[in-house]
């Protein structure tokens, strides 16, 4: 068993699982990964992120809620995990969980084969009009330190993830340099006809 992945390689092979059994559920259309770990699962950023969000469509409120707590609750879920050090999920209290027609939030809690107590949220948000979403692999550099198949998700695009950082950006009181750092990250790789698209 593995036990050299540190705290943030733990949430993010979980995460990278958890996409991967929600997208054997929901359509491409019907959903679209974003933010920090949208730039690290496709735009090369070298930052991991704690959270994971998403933008869903179509997708109901009851039916988004069920799909996630059977994925996270699965037996067999949380035993391909623990290669990777993770010997439980602890999936949150669904009572007092946020579950709105706009935002949906799951808090969980990774639980290591060395008992530490690992925290992470995913939160789907429900807009219109967000920009464009493609369905694509996986980087290949991300998914190679954890030695698992290939995976194809729905993400926002290069253009899009620009916009959504720069909003981000703008909408703050206190500037944040996570922003900064992704909108350089993605800078680089703008070509002079995406960054036209913009």
């Amino acid at each position: 068993m593995d036990t050299n992945y540190s705290s943030l390689q733990i949430r993010e092979i979980f995460h990278i699982e958890f996409l991967r059994a929600f997208a054997r559920k929901f359509k491409p259309a019907f959903y679209a990964l974003k933010g920090g770990v949208n730039m690290r699962l496709y735009f090369k950023s070298i930052r991991y992120s704690e959270n994971m969000d998403m933008d869903v469509n179509t997708v109901d409120i009851i039916t988004l809620r069920d799909t996630v707590m059977k994925i996270i609750t699965s037996a067999s879920f949380t035993n391909e995990l623990k290669p990777f050090g993770i010997a439980a999920v602890h999936p949150p209290d669904i009572k007092k969980a946020k579950q709105t027609s706009t935002t949906q939030r799951f808090k969980i809690h990774l639980i290591t084969h060395g008992n530490e107590d690992l925290f992470t949220k995913i939160e789907f948000s429900r807009r219109k009009n967000s920009g464009n979403s493609i369905p694509e692999s996986v980087s290949v550099n991300v998914l190679r330190p954890y030695k698992v198949s290939p995976l194809i998700i729905s993400h926002y695009d290069i253009n899009t993830a620009v916009v959504q950082k720069i909003h981000s950006l703008a909408g703050r009181s206190v500037v944040q340099t996570r922003d900064i750092f992704d909108i350089y990250t993605l800078s680089t790789q703008c070509t002079a006809i995406n960054a036209g698209k913009i």
